[in-house]
């Protein structure tokens, strides 16, 4: 055996550095392989909030910023499906109409009461789900969608009779600022949009939820909600009168009566 080559400063008795090959490409992508799913049951682990920290932590503690293209990438990525995709939230209202009107009509008075309690849950999820799904960065056919849902939903619970009406109208505290919520995702251009599609048809139906909420002194920040809309369709309005001033009063007590009592079924909304 050729004797143990000795350093320079080496203490006795420790043996000599080991100067490894370079790990070609091929060895450190097996090693990768192998260690993901030990990284990946790891991660599973972490709570969702400590993992966020972390991310943002090495992001911005990466001097050649591989992490944070990664996530700027991803996130361009995730609005622009959002600003493409369409969601139809329609089917919310249909069930929240069939949840106050049918599927316990059948029941006497105190078991109405005591089904009331699901209804408005069931209810708060819809919106709360809606709300969830929709922001400054969806298309704007999902944000009409959603508010024309949420208008739909809160209507039928306005005009819903019985126990189950009343009581979902005794507890549906902070609805009317979901309503709002989402006026606020649209930017100027799609809330003008809104606002003169059909004539105006679609403003007229809000002012008759507000009404129909003030009867029962219920959802005050619908009239909030109403006072965005008027202030983009006023906006408009007050732009086409600069151009004839002479015309100015003409428009006064066009505005449209609200639609009255609901037809019969969810269609009616």
């Amino acid at each position: 055996m050729p004797p143990m080559q000795v350093v320079p400063g080496m203490p006795p008795n420790a043996l000599p550095p080991i100067n490894f090959p370079p790990m070609d490409s091929r060895l450190q992508s097996i090693i990768s392989a192998l260690a993901q799913p030990m990284i990946q049951s790891q991660v599973e682990k972490i709570p969702f909030e400590t993992l966020q920290k972390i991310v943002v932590e090495t992001a911005a503690a990466d001097p050649k910023g591989i992490l944070a293209r990664a996530i700027k990438q991803t996130h361009a990525e995730i609005i622009e499906r959002q600003r493409t995709r369409v969601l139809n939230f329609d089917g919310y209202s249909k069930e929240a109409w069939y949840q106050l009107n049918q599927k316990y009509d059948h029941l006497s008075g105190s078991k109405q009461y005591d089904a009331s309690s699901s209804v408005e849950s069931t209810i708060g999820e819809m919106l709360d789900s809606i709300l969830d799904r929709t922001d400054e960065n969806s298309s704007y056919g999902t944000k009409k969608s959603a508010i024309e849902t949420m208008r739909k939903i809160l209507k039928s619970v306005l005009l819903a009779e019985d126990v189950i009406g009343r009581e979902v109208r005794n507890s549906c505290y902070g609805w009317d600022a979901k309503f709002v919520e989402v006026i606020e995702a649209f930017d100027s251009n799609e809330l003008e949009r809104l606002v003169t599609e059909d004539d105006g048809q679609w403003l007229e139906k809000v002012r008759e939820l507000v009404k129909l909420a003030n009867d029962y002194c219920i959802l005050g920040k619908l009239k909030d909600g109403l006072a965005i809309l008027e202030g983009e369709y006023e906006e408009d309005e007050d732009e086409d009168e600069s151009e004839d001033d002479e015309h100015a009063d003409e428009g006064e007590g066009d505005e449209r009566p609200g639609d009255g009592h609901a037809e019969h079924g969810e269609k009616g909304l």
